[in-house]
């Protein structure tokens, strides 16, 4: 619907289009993982903050036994 205020002004109603959507009220969630044409990895999941010294421990334990298992 169009409502015309007046010849400078044009109001439109939008409600029809809303879609409420539920907030998780504070929780990211932050995950790392790997795929290749080989397969797929486990997925690690990241508490806190991500810090440089955090990924370089995420990529050294988790990319080089990903590497291992996954033969590439």
């Amino acid at each position: 619907m169009v409502k015309l205020q007046n010849l400078h002004t044009i109001q439109r109603d939008w409600s029809e289009y809303i879609v409420l959507t539920v907030k998780h009220r504070g929780r990211d969630v932050m995950t790392w993982g790997c795929m290749s044409p080989r397969g797929v990895r486990e997925m690690t999941f990241i508490h806190g903050a991500m810090t440089a010294c955090g990924y370089t421990r995420i990529l050294t334990d988790q990319m080089t036994q990903s590497v291992q298992k996954l033969g590439t």
